[in-house]
């Protein structure tokens, strides 16, 4: 059979369809009029019946098909991203799809009866209302923005559409959610906001450029700079209305130009002279913006006046050229950027040779003092030490180095001073102390040796005469006269005393015949009585034997500590240990006393503070170290340690 559907078919073609369907299942029908009626009167039945089966065929496919239909336009309805709704003219809900019950929160079936307007805000109904009123008094779509209250939750701003229908009793709204629009409208329109109050009050200069290279946009900083309005100044292009002098503009609408043409960002800088004969310098900022389809719509300008910051640089260029030190400028690997004339001279090479050599080509890596202030530099940022420098002939010398990293840690700034002829002079000063101490100690055991001797004999002397006269004496001379002689005797005795203790403090003689520890331990023994201060002494035995020079020097230095104890720190207890490691003699004085902030202890100008000078000095006259350690109310602790041999 045709595949034409049969409701397209008139009746005449319906009957030949039939027969033609009858004639290929019962074969030639019988023609009116003949005998034969009967059976023609059966083959017309039969004829209706097939057509009657071809139509009931046909109803039953287009009742499919409006099945099918329906239940894609429910599927469309009720999914949609679009919320519908059905009012009639008090705006009571007749029908209303899934998307629409989701957007007011409410169970669609909890939605027929009920009225829209209960679920717009307040603030918005009076907008709803004269849109419903528009939609049922004119025949074309309405539209208007509201905001709804979803039960339970923060109301959501939705658009709405709307069409009066055919009986003008109804009708059909669409909601559109536009929240989020509403949010990133609200937010840029803060960020406009806060572009604007940037832009008004910066002091730099901002102007924008449209795809002519005209300004349509410049902020107060602009206009003072230029001195004339924005009306003057926007809608031209640089080079018509330039605010300084022809070539800048030049060079800045030739900028414009390549950034509106190759989309990339750029800067410049620009010089000029002011009436006045000031010298301008500005770096200006050059940036793309493009619009959705990521073409080039305008160009931002941003002008920094930077006269202050070329100014200084050319102060610190000449000072960096006119430098008595050397300076280099260097990357975070050791390369040399940039050295001045001082630094050339100072190891006898061309900036170009220094550049080659890099850092660690001109450093005596040999020195532990160059990776210790490597590590420092590292960890602070900053270095103060001094280290040994290699000059292109091979040749040694000391130098104090300044360096620090820059702020943005793409580069080091160093400072060396050849300090050869400070060392030279320190070393001098070292043998003219050395050199002077020495003749102290040399004079100190002549003094105590005159004394013994010549003093001392005298008072032997006078001991003997005073004995003999005091036996020979009558009773009543020795009755006249016996308290002065008794006082004369006790006056022999004292001075004889201080004679002795006055040789010890010049020379102890128990250092030169039983070394080191014992003569702390007698000294110490002497400072407790005098004092009443417990001085107790812990060496090493055996302890080893050292120069007579540093046996002196940790005497003198633990005399003047137990001294400074005495004056000043009002102590109870002090503890001195001596010992040896390594071939390290390390003496230490501890004392409970109050204690001070080294850093309060007076300069020796002013009389005071010397005690710790020449402790300091006594201990680096000889190679040692001298440290201080002390906090108020936690006492004090002296340290020093020594090569055992020199």
């Amino acid at each position: 059979m045709t595949q034409k559907k049969v409701s397209q078919i008139d009746s005449a073609g319906l009957r030949r369809l039939a027969e033609e369907h009858l004639g290929e299942n019962r074969g030639t029908a019988y023609p009116p009029g003949t005998e034969e009626e009967p059976l023609r009167l059966h083959h017309e039945l039969q004829v209706h019946q097939v057509e009657l089966e071809m139509q009931n065929a046909e109803l039953r496919q287009a009742r499919d098909d409006l099945e099918t239909a329906l239940a894609e336009y429910t599927d469309l309805y009720d999914f949609a991203p679009v919320g519908y709704f059905t009012l009639d003219r008090k705006e009571t809900i007749r029908r209303v799809n899934l998307t629409g019950a989701g957007l007011v929160g409410v169970e669609r079936s909890r939605l027929a009866g009920r009225r829209f307007g209960l679920f717009v805000t307040n603030e918005t109904r009076p907008a709803f209302t004269a849109f419903l009123e528009k939609v049922f008094t004119n025949p074309v779509k309405v539209a208007c923005e509201v905001a709804l209250q979803k039960e339970g939750n923060d109301s959501l701003s939705v658009q709405i559409e709307g069409i009066a229908t055919a009986s003008g009793q109804e009708c059909r709204i669409a909601l559109i959610d536009i929240t989020e629009r509403k949010r990133q409208e609200k937010a840029l329109h803060k960020i406009n906001e806060q572009w604007r109050a940037l832009t008004e009050h910066s002091p730099d200069l901002i102007c924008r450029y449209d795809v002519n290279a005209q300004r349509i946009y410049i902020n107060p900083a602009f206009e003072k700079l230029a001195g004339k309005t924005a009306a003057i100044l926007i809608g031209k292009i640089p080079v018509v209305e330039p605010i300084c002098s022809a070539s800048v503009a030049a060079k800045v609408y030739q900028a414009v130009r390549e950034v509106l043409g190759g989309g990339e960002s750029t800067d410049i800088e620009v010089t000029w002279e002011e009436p006045d004969g000031r010298t301008l310098h500005h770096h200006v900022l050059l940036v793309p913006e493009f619009d959705r389809d990521g073409a080039v719509m305008s160009v931002l300008s941003v002008g920094r006046d930077i006269t202050s910051l070329k100014e200084n640089e050319e102060k610190y260029r000449a000072l960096f050229e006119n430098s008595m030190d050397a300076i280099f400028l260097t990357v975070p690997n050791g390369q040399i950027t940039a050295a001045n004339q001082a630094a050339c001279e100072m190891f006898g090479m061309t900036e170009e040779e220094l550049t080659k050599a890099g850092r660690d080509g001109m450093v005596d890596t040999t020195d532990r003092r160059y990776f210790d202030a490597l590590e420092e530099r590292a960890r602070t940022g900053r270095i103060f030490c001094e280290q040994t420098h290699i000059r292109k002939d091979g040749t040694k010398f000391p130098t104090e180095t300044s360096s620090c990293i820059l702020d943005d840690g793409s580069s080091c700034f160093a400072l060396l001073r050849d300090i050869t002829a400070r060392k030279q002079s320190e070393e001098a000063l070292r043998d003219y102390v050395r050199r002077l101490i020495e003749m102290e100690e040399e004079l100190r055991k002549k003094l105590a040796a005159e004394l013994h001797d010549e003093i001392g004999r005298d008072l032997t002397s006078l001991g003997i005469n005073y004995s003999i006269i005091s036996d020979n004496l009558s009773e009543e001379s020795r009755i006249r006269l016996g308290a002065r002689i008794e006082d004369s005797g006790k006056l022999i005795e004292g001075v004889s005393r201080t004679i002795r203790n006055i040789m010890a403090k010049l020379r102890p003689p128990v250092l030169d015949d039983y070394g080191l520890p014992a003569t702390l331990r007698w000294y110490a023994d002497i400072f407790s009585k005098r004092n009443g201060i417990a001085v107790s002494v812990r060496t090493e035995d055996p302890f080893p034997s050292l120069a007579a020079e540093i046996e002196m020097t940790l005497f003198r230095i633990a005399q003047e500590a137990l001294t400074n104890v005495a004056k000043y720190a009002d102590a109870l207890n002090v503890a001195i240990n001596l010992g040896s490691a390594g071939g390290i003699v390390r003496l230490t004085v501890i004392d409970d006393g109050k204690g001070f902030a080294p850093g309060s202890v007076s300069t020796p100008y002013d009389g005071s503070g010397w005690g710790l000078t020449i402790m300091r000095e006594r201990a680096e006259l000889f190679g040692g170290t001298f440290r201080l350690d002390s906090e108020p109310g936690k006492g004090t602790v002296v340290s020093v340690e020594i090569r055992e041999s020199l």
